[in-house]
């Protein structure tokens, strides 16, 4: 953790803490209150917990304290993500699969469909920033100019010594000397950093878009592109030829492929079907047990369901029967 951030933080400890106890039962419901419903199982040492919480846009930022060692179960965070780095101490956060042993030098982005489980040792504290999921989705629009048609899941560990990292600690530093001019802070200069913060986490975080922002054209085929993923998006349920494709993009159907390849690392029709397996997955898990995995299929596209099996299987490791039945 870089001196410049220590030195941002410096104004979330001159705010009112939300709350400060050595209640137990008042500490569970206060940070259920700001975070979300939890199970917090209180280990070693005396309860001392305190919160301090400040907004700038739509960005929460927050130091959470317990005192105690504890565990927390909270499941999946649903509609935010959530940064979080000790400020003292260490913890280990289990996210999905993967566990991150965080101090001050190594952070963790929980992604907010994925399983997770916290572990803070005695005397921790730790900074947190809660991103809600409209407000991400936004800035990964403004840089594909398309709404991401699946939720965006980071790669969990995220280092702060690294020139990334470093960087941004400043631009949240730069957020944090802001925290005390509750009147006459330059909003829009605020509005644009926050949307800079997050297009930065996308743009050097691994995560599921990475290699469509990393792929992304230089030259005048990335807006072509763009129109050739909007008109397919648009018309997934529906049959799709490449040179229907190719005409909405104002392009031929040689050039359209060329783009895919070149810039995407993909054809049309790969890209077609990741699209249209995605929607069937995502739709499988909201439906009921009742529902038909052939006539879900057919409605996305798929008319041959032996390649949608072996594709579908391929692609999430198991079958559509058991992603329904989940």
């Amino acid at each position: 953790m870089t001196t410049w951030l220590l030195n941002g933080l410096q104004n979330l400890y001159l705010e009112n803490p939300i709350f400060e106890s050595t209640d137990p039962l008042m500490t569970k419901f206060e940070t259920t209150e700001i975070l979300k419903d939890h199970q917090l199982t209180w280990q070693r040492g005396k309860v001392d917990s305190a919160l301090r919480c400040a907004s700038l846009g739509e960005l929460s930022f927050m130091l959470l304290r317990y005192g105690a060692a504890v565990h927390i179960a909270p499941g999946t965070l649903h509609d935010f993500y959530l940064f979080q780095v000790p400020t003292y101490g260490k913890s280990a956060i289990g996210v999905g699969k993967q566990t991150i042993i965080t101090d001050q030098h190594t952070a963790v982005v929980i992604s907010p469909d994925l399983p997770l489980q916290l572990d803070w040792e005695q005397g921790c504290e730790q900074f947190l920033i809660k991103i809600p999921k409209p407000l991400l989705n936004h800035a990964c629009m403004m840089l594909l100019d398309i709404a991401p048609e699946e939720q965006i899941e980071f790669q969990p560990e995220y280092l702060l010594n690294n020139a990334h990292g470093v960087a941004w600690q400043h631009q949240i530093s730069a957020m944090l000397s802001y925290t005390q001019q509750k009147t006459h802070y330059p909003e829009q200069w605020l509005k644009n950093l926050q949307t800079n913060l997050l297009q930065h986490l996308l743009l050097t975080q691994p995560n599921n878009y990475s290699r469509y922002f990393h792929h992304a054209p230089r030259m005048t085929g990335q807006r072509r592109l763009r129109l050739a993923r909007r008109y397919i998006h648009e018309h997934l349920g529906e049959t799709l030829r490449l040179e229907d494709i190719a005409k909405a993009c104002d392009s031929s159907v040689r050039s359209l492929t060329d783009a895919f390849r070149s810039q995407l690392n993909s054809s049309p029709t790969q890209y077609i079907r990741e699209a249209r397996l995605t929607a069937v997955r995502r739709e499988l898990l909201q439906a009921p047990p009742t529902a038909r995995v052939t006539e879900i299929a057919t409605r996305w596209g798929f008319t041959h369901l032996g390649r949608f099996s072996a594709w579908y299987k391929e692609s999430y490791f198991e079958s559509p029967h058991e992603t329904l039945n989940k």
